[in-house]
């Protein structure tokens, strides 16, 4: 998803790529949501955070599928090709 997509956007995407919302924890400027996949990862828990109504930060748990070095390893290769070196 894009940066500075709107609530609406964001949870449309999270949901079609099959996170399930947590409406309980839902804030004005926050989603959260279980399940899902980023770089190819299971993910337990998204922390999906607005500021102004905008996307701002995700936070993704990890499902426990492999060493943390190696999770690190491979979010941060992704994150490298697709956005360039921090």
């Amino acid at each position: 998803m894009k940066w500075r997509a709107v609530k609406d956007d964001v949870r449309a995407v999270m949901v079609a790529k099959g996170a399930k919302p947590v409406g309980k924890w839902e804030t004005p400027s926050t989603l959260v949501f279980n399940y899902g996949k980023l770089a190819g990862l299971g993910v337990d828990a998204w922390d999906i955070d607005f500021s102004e109504g905008k996307f701002w930060r995700g936070v993704a748990t990890f499902t426990p599928s492999a060493p943390s070095a190696t999770i690190y390893d491979t979010v941060r290769k992704l994150l490298t090709e697709k956005y360039g070196n921090p």
